[in-house]
């Protein structure tokens, strides 16, 4: 019985998994100097694992992974970025504030989005 029950767990978490994608990290900087992504941001241009581009629509558990020059990460929650003076800051939580240390865009190296 458990073993049945552990097999139906981890085929819905295999399903359910979540796709990561490529975001420029200037295109990021240009959707975060129009304001706060909570409002406004419906659609991200975003490019999958495959190169083919797609249409992201962020939800509230849209994640943002920064990797910086020094090969350092970063994750995030999309709805908390914002961007101030080309340094961006936003939280781990959605529901807590985690603040991260912010990040100059001129580090930024890759920027991936998890999309559910």
């Amino acid at each position: 019985m458990k073993s049945k029950l552990f097999g139906i767990i981890l085929l819905a978490v295999m399903i359910t998994g979540c796709a990561t994608y490529n975001m420029a990290p200037q295109t990021l900087k240009k959707i975060l100097e129009k304001g706060n992504p909570q409002v406004g941001v419906t659609q991200l241009n975003v490019v999958d694992k495959d190169g083919k581009s797609v249409v992201l629509t962020p939800t509230i558990h849209t994640a943002v992974r920064i990797t910086k020059n020094d090969d350092t990460r970063q994750q995030l929650y999309f709805i908390t970025l914002s961007l101030k003076d080309s340094v961006i800051t936003g939280s781990k939580s959605v529901i807590f504030n985690f603040p991260i240390k912010p990040i100059k865009v001129s580090e930024i190296k890759k920027v991936e989005l998890d999309g559910r």
